[in-house]
């Protein structure tokens, strides 16, 4: 029985440590937990338990794959650790009072489908190494404060299905590139500072089933709005282009 008993021991004991993942992963998760305000978090982590246990952190073959702290009293600035989580699929942040840069070492987060930090407080230029993010489907940036353009390597983002950015300062004509994008199903600009002319293209562009571009300085407002009246209207579309 003592036998058994050991055995069995050191079997979970095994089964702990294979379940660890890399100290830098883990030391990341610590120090965003330390520049956000941890302790005040709407839910905190209990730092002495193991980081599966820890409130939107998904954990899949030992690597921190999912991080989603959204609605959850988070304030202070990303740290630049945040880099080392190079496994994240998602990361997910709405919702909270996060502010300053984003980090540049969120480029090394390759592998993102989803990057979701509406409704903070982030400003500085919209980062470019977004544009590197080539499994992005989701990008959500709403009301923040970032300034800059969209620029034509928006087409790189060749999975990207919502595009949102509404309530910020960019500027710049409208983003060409974006009409190129095959998958695209959302685009929401509404309430930047863009500028020049609509597309007539973007009016007919069907697989676009979302388009929200008011509250911006476009030269056509009322001949692009006349495009959109003609186009052949679908049951799932929602157009919304009035000024």
């Amino acid at each position: 029985m003592n036998r058994y008993l050991l055995m069995l021991m050191a079997f979970f004991m095994a089964l702990s440590l294979k379940a660890q993942i890399p100290k830098a992963e883990r030391d990341a998760l610590i120090e965003l937990y330390h520049a956000t305000n941890g302790p005040e978090w709407f839910i905190t982590w209990d730092l002495t338990a193991e980081p599966s246990q820890w409130h939107g952190v998904q954990i899949t073959n030992n690597r921190v794959t999912g991080l989603n702290l959204s609605r959850n009293n988070l304030k202070g600035s990303l740290p630049e650790s945040l880099g080392d989580l190079s496994n994240l699929y998602f990361l997910e942040l709405y919702f909270n009072q996060l502010e300053g840069e984003l980090p540049q070492s969120l480029s090394e987060l390759h592998n993102l489908r989803r990057l979701v930090l509406n409704s903070n407080h982030f400003d500085g230029k919209f980062p470019d190494y977004i544009y590197d993010y080539t499994n992005l489907e989701v990008l959500l940036l709403a009301s923040n404060h970032f300034t800059g353009t969209i620029h034509g390597d928006v087409l790189k983002l060749r999975k990207l299905q919502i595009f949102n950015v509404f309530d910020n300062c960019l500027s710049g004509e409208f983003p060409m590139a974006l009409l190129r994008l095959k998958e695209l199903k959302e685009v929401n600009i509404a309430a930047n500072n863009f500028t020049g002319k609509l597309p007539s293209s973007l009016a007919q562009a069907s697989e676009i089933k979302t388009l929200i571009l008011t509250d911006n300085n476009f030269q056509n407002q009322s001949e692009f709005q006349k495009l959109l009246n003609q186009r052949p209207q679908q049951t799932d579309a929602v157009i919304m282009a009035s000024y």
